[in-house]
């Protein structure tokens, strides 16, 4: 059980600095060793979402640390990315997109707009999706520069994985794949880097 004192001054820092009403609603992680106290919020704007909230001191200061933003364009960001990919590869694409840990301090707040929040080196958006082509098909250098050129067109930081399904028997929700069927689907692995260019390029 975190301090009662600490959760509700994590509560009332996301209270002030949100146009949004927020209630503590579980502790998140915990064990020995640990120097920061996380908890999980509910917030009224989006009910479904388990909005993780970090807190440590610093040199004598609080820190803070939120996942509010990410779940504020989730949706958003979603379905960018799903046009963005359906371009790109021409085809079908099965995306599996949602918000992760709680990352490290941003500079994220209530008017931080959604180009702003795709284009900060302060959040990594990464994803994965399985898309209805061979990858036999596939020249890896088109392909690589057409993905590459659709997402830094809209300044977004980011890094995934890209499986190509040989029909339609494996063109699924990732979910619903088998870990040995993932395991047989051509997949192509990426970063992009800060100068906007395929950091890390895999086919695997």
């Amino acid at each position: 059980m975190k301090n009662e004192s600490t959760v509700d001054k994590m509560v009332d820092y996301m209270n002030t600095k949100y146009s949004d009403h927020f209630e503590y609603y579980a502790p998140f992680g915990g064990g020995p060793g640990l120097t920061s106290n996380e908890i999980i919020v509910k917030s009224e704007k989006f009910p479904d979402a388990e909005i993780v909230v970090a807190y440590y001191v610093q040199d004598g200061e609080d820190v803070f640390i939120d996942q509010y933003i990410d779940y504020k364009y989730e949706q958003q960001t979603r379905e960018l990315l799903q046009k963005l990919l359906e371009e790109a590869f021409e085809c079908d694409v099965f995306l599996s997109f949602g918000v992760g840990g709680t990352g490290a301090k941003n500079n994220f707040t209530d008017t931080t707009t959604f180009k702003e929040y795709i284009s900060s080196k302060e959040s990594y958006l990464g994803f994965n999706a399985i898309v209805l082509k061979d990858a036999k098909d596939i020249d890896s250098d088109i392909i690589e520069s057409r993905l590459l050129a659709a997402l830094t067109e809209h300044d977004i930081v980011i890094g995934g994985s890209v499986y190509f399904a040989n029909d339609e028997a494996t063109f699924k929700p990732l979910e619903e794949l088998a870990s040995k069927d993932r395991r047989s689907l051509k997949c192509l692995d990426f970063s992009i880097s800060n100068s906007q260019k395929f950091d890390y390029c895999e086919w695997r």
